[in-house]
């Protein structure tokens, strides 16, 4: 995953955005902000998994923010598993 800017995240295939071999766009519309606070190297808007195993590049949370207050913080840990706080 690949976040563009605060409302733009991209899914991609391959071992880097750069390098990708199938992307896909995703706009969120303006009310709805999205963000990472991840560890790691690298740019740290772009998260990539492992290929089989799933492993991630960057540890930590990727939060969606409503303008109304509405709020979901996604955690990403060393193994890959995703969860909802």
């Amino acid at each position: 995953i690949f976040i563009l800017d605060a409302h733009t995240y991209v899914v991609y295939e391959g071992s880097s955005r750069a390098l990708s071999s199938y992307e896909e766009t995703f706009e969120l519309g303006d009310s709805i902000t999205i963000s990472a606070n991840v560890n790691g190297s690298g740019d740290l808007n772009d998260i990539n998994f492992s290929r089989g195993l799933g492993v991630p590049n960057k540890t930590g949370t990727v939060t969606f923010t409503h303008e109304m207050g509405g709020l979901r913080i996604f955690s990403i840990n060393k193994l890959g598993k995703i969860f909802l706080q």
